[in-house]
Formats: structure tokens, C-alpha cells, sequence
């Protein structure tokens, strides 16, 4: 079931629902500790605490204003987590990257999600080149019914649109008796935590066959100039989301609550002009350099990916 006309394969892929699947329960947990963070960090502030009094006299430092109070906003609405107000009435609004991982030496860092895991990601039929990558991997790796036979499958092989909308794209597991049945029986016989990535784990049947390769190799050769100009207008509409409202970034590490925590104060970036977006060699996954026009030396990539297990669930595309 290989395609070679482009423009069917575009077409099929744009059939795709361009819901939002990720699962309630990841972003709950992730909202919830963003949160947690947002709420501290203006407490200390407000309240004058020692860090608190830091991290405005860091501010003033860097933007020649005196904080007289932090406000967390952090709605799906906004663009932005804080919004800050000077003692002059004036306000800014500030988007907080945060981790968990403490970090000593931050000064020299260009970009406030640094330490992040990404700037953003997105789902993967957010990307017409992310619905192209699906179809392939169904075409693949799953229409053909080898990997069904191998792995003992005793569900019926779902139609693309089913598995892509209820596996490729979902944040968390599986939902077809198909994708159940490959992800528990795949790691019964190669062991925890492994995909369809040819990366063995120890004690366990070896896992040798990468089924991305393939994919891969399609993907890159349909990437034309029609297909790149799409992506780029894409990603530019992400950039001009993310950067929408955003007047200044606090990075921090650590823990607030312990002397384990650092942070740091970045001014407004300016949205990037995406200009190019080249594929990179010698990855096993499917990585993009990004070009673009600004005044800063921050430099973007793409990453392509199953986050959820390779050819199990979570197709996404990250900006970092």
C-alpha cells in the first residue's frame, strides 16, 4: 500500500480530525505542577521573602522597574503566566519556563527554555508533513500485516483513520484493540519500556529492526519544496502564537522552597521570521534545522516523533 503520488498521500492526510488528543490526565499533572511553581514564585515576591526580593532585584536590574506585585494568569486563554505591575503602575506580561532539575550556572544561557523539554510541541496532525508521516507508518508497518503475525495480534488491522485518530495521535495509550494488543505483546517479548525502534533491552528477545528507517526514507523524499513551503507556514504560526503577549521570560531550576533554585530574567524575543526548514542527516529520528530572520542568535530545531513509544501513540511534532 506504498504511495508515490504525493498528492494522494497529502490528501488522504489532510482527512484527519486536527483535534487536540492529548489526555486529560498528563496535562492535569503538568498544569497542576506549573501551578504549584507559579504560585511560590509570586508568594515570595509578594510577600518579600529573600529569594523574593532576589528575583525583583533582578528584575529591576534588567528592566529598570520596581516590581510592586506578581499576578499569575496561567489560562488557556492567555499567552502568558504572569503578569507583573510596577510600583510606576505600569505592567508586563512574562512567560515562566520552569524545571524541576537544578542548575547552577544559567548566566550564560541565551534561551529560557533551555532546560525545558521544548519550547512547544505540537501534536502531530497539527503538520501536514505529521499526517504524512502517519499514513507512511500505516502503510508501512501496518497494513501489510507482518507486524501482526510477528507480534501474535489477534485484533483485526484498524483502518488508518481509526488508528490514527485513537493511536498515532493520542497522548497516552492505545485505544484500538490493535495498538493494545502490539504495545503488550511487543513488551512481553522485548522488555519495558522498548518501541519498534530496534533498541534491545537486556534479558529480553532482541529488538533488531528500527521500523522508522523506512518511513523515514519515504518522508525525506517527499519532502519537496511544495511540502517544505506548507511546513514553514505551519511552524510560523506557531512561532506567532508562542511569542503572542510575551514581554519578558523568568527562567528557573530547582526548587523554590529549597536552596536548590536559580533563576533568570530574559527580555522579550523577537518572532522569527521562518525561512527554511531543512531536514538533518544522520538522525534516527526525523530532526529539522530551522532558518530564520532575527536579531538573536537563539537558534530553533524540529523534532518528528512517537513520544508514546515508537509506532505506539503520541505522534508530535517539538519546537526547542
Amino acid at each position: 500500500m506504498k504511495s508515490n503520488n504525493i498528492d494522494e498521500l497529502c490528501t488522504l492526510t489532510d482527512k484527519l480530525s486536527l483535534t487536540n488528543n492529548k489526555s486529560k490526565k498528563t496535562k492535569d499533572t503538568n498544569k497542576k505542577d506549573e501551578e504549584k511553581r507559579l504560585k511560590l514564585i509570586s508568594e515570595n515576591v509578594n510577600n518579600n521573602t529573600a529569594i523574593g526580593i532576589k528575583i525583583k532585584e533582578a528584575y529591576t536590574k534588567e528592566f529598570n522597574k520596581e516590581i510592586k506585585k506578581m499576578k499569575v494568569t496561567a489560562k488557556l486563554s492567555d499567552h502568558y503566566d504572569i503578569l507583573i505591575i510596577h510600583t510606576d503602575g505600569s505592567k508586563k506580561k512574562c512567560e515562566e519556563k520552569g524545571t524541576k532539575e537544578y542548575h547552577k550556572n544559567i548566566n550564560n544561557i541565551d534561551k529560557p527554555w533551555q532546560y525545558s523539554v521544548q519550547i512547544f510541541n505540537g501534536i502531530g496532525n497539527h503538520y501536514k508533513i505529521g499526517r504524512m508521516y502517519s499514513r507512511i507508518w500505516y502503510n508501512h508497518n501496518i497494513f501489510p500485516g507482518e507486524v501482526r503475525k510477528k507480534y501474535d495480534i489477534e485484533a483485526p488491522i484498524p483502518t488508518y483513520e481509526n488508528w490514527s485518530k485513537k493511536d498515532a495521535f493520542k497522548c497516552g495509550e492505545p485505544v484500538t484493540d490493535y495498538g493494545i494488543e502490539l504495545k503488550k505483546n511487543f513488551r512481553k517479548i522485548h522488555g519495558p519500556k522498548t518501541s519498534m525502534n530496534g533498541v534491545s533491552k537486556k534479558g529480553f528477545t532482541p529488538n533488531k529492526f528500527d521500523y522508522r528507517k523506512s518511513v523515514i526514507k519515504e518522508l525525506k523524499d517527499l519532502y519537496t519544496d511544495k511540502i517544505k513551503k506548507i511546513f514553514i507556514k505551519e511552524v510560523q504560526e506557531k512561532f506567532n502564537i508562542f511569542y503572542k503577549d510575551k514581554e519578558c521570560y523568568l527562567q528557573t531550576t530547582g526548587d523554590i522552597e529549597t536552596d536548590k533554585f536559580n533563576f533568570k530574567w530574559y527580555d522579550k524575543i523577537e518572532i522569527p521570521k521562518v525561512t527554511d526548514i531543512i531536514i538533518k542527516d544522520g538522525s534516527t529520528d526525523l530532526k529539522f534545522d530551522i532558518t530564520k530572520e532575527s536579531n538573536d542568535n537563539i537558534k530553533y530545531s524540529l523534532i518528528l516523533r512517537f513520544g508514546g513509544g515508537s509506532g505506539f501513540t503520541n505522534l508530535r511534532i517539538d519546537t526547542k
